[in-house]
């Protein structure tokens, strides 16, 4: 990952933001790497040059030493999940944000919120198809984005917590939705994809298994969904295979390894995986999971038939 980029790159990157929303670029070891909402349309189809390295070597030797959990590794159990009651709504989650950064609690404002913005929008997660977002989805991204990534900001400040998994993952989330509502050419000359990119890598090397491993799902997510120079089925499939070699059973991660190897070229191999998704193995234990449980399964649906 790259922390400055090249005269002809900004070029690139400027280029770019009239074509997403957003995205984020993840510096240190590699060239590029993003996240970004699927809010775009491809119309290139060769893959990323090989100047994109990747030290997912690397990670794949820690996660052998390690061999993490593939238990729930996810957010406290506290947090609202989609499967509540219907007094569970959207509303009542913004609602009980303003009342819990009243009294003081950052972090659970920051978890509600975030989780309104992942259930009202699905969690900008990309289709198989890669259709762009809906505009209703940017609009919420920037009316509530900011505020979500800017208490986890402040949640990191505090002492002691700069590397809490939890909130390295809260900010990647949930800054991710601000850059994807105010566009990429703005972030970029902020600073803020520099910012997230550096969570999301420091997330990865203290807590590879943190929600099921969600920090390599944000990772891979960069690689499936930008266009040329920066798109990489391939290195996407392999961070999405990080995550499944987390929680094998994760309905999450089976969806998204199934859509890496689908773009990848591995049709076989996808069919299989999208119908793990639907199948009474997979599981949706975080509250990251569950409250996408019926987009990951719908998109897994439409998967299947691409793959078949």
């Amino acid at each position: 990952m790259v922390k400055t980029l090249s005269d002809v790159s900004v070029g690139l990157v400027v280029l770019c933001s009239l074509l997403l929303n957003a995205v984020f670029i993840e510096g240190a070891s590699e060239t590029a790497r993003a996240f970004v909402s699927p809010s775009f349309l491809f119309s290139l189809k060769k893959p990323v040059p090989r100047f994109l390295s990747s030290d997912t070597r690397a990670e794949k030797g820690a996660l052998e030493t390690k061999k993490p959990s593939l238990g729930v590794t996810g957010y406290p159990v506290t947090v609202l999940c989609a499967e509540d009651e219907e007094t569970a709504v959207t509303e009542d989650l913004l609602k009980a944000a303003d009342e819990a950064e009243a009294s003081g609690d950052k972090l659970e404002a920051c978890r509600l919120i975030t989780q309104h913005i992942r259930r009202v929008t699905e969690g900008g997660v990309p289709t198989p198809d890669l259709s762009p977002s809906p505009e209703a989805f940017l609009s919420v991204w920037r009316d509530n984005g900011p505020r979500a990534a800017q208490l986890a900001r402040e949640c990191l400040e505090e002492d002691g917590k700069e590397k809490d998994p939890e909130r390295l993952a809260l900010l990647v989330e949930a800054g991710t939705y601000a850059v994807s509502g105010k566009g990429l050419a703005r972030a970029a000359l902020g600073g803020g994809l520099s910012e997230l990119q550096k969570a999301n890598k420091v997330l990865r090397e203290v807590a590879p298994s943190f929600d099921n491993g969600v920090g390599h799902i944000f990772a891979g997510n960069f690689y499936v969904t930008t266009p040329w120079p920066l798109r990489s089925f391939k290195k996407g499939r392999e961070r999405f295979d990080l995550a499944l070699k987390v929680a094998p059973s994760s309905g999450r991660n089976l969806y998204f390894a199934g859509l890496g190897a689908l773009l990848d070229g591995s049709p076989a191999e996808a069919a299989k995986l999208f119908q793990a998704v639907l199948g009474e193995d997979a599981t949706f234990q975080t509250p990251s999971e569950i409250d996408l449980k019926e987009c990951f399964q719908r998109e897994a649906g439409k998967g299947l038939k691409r793959a078949s």
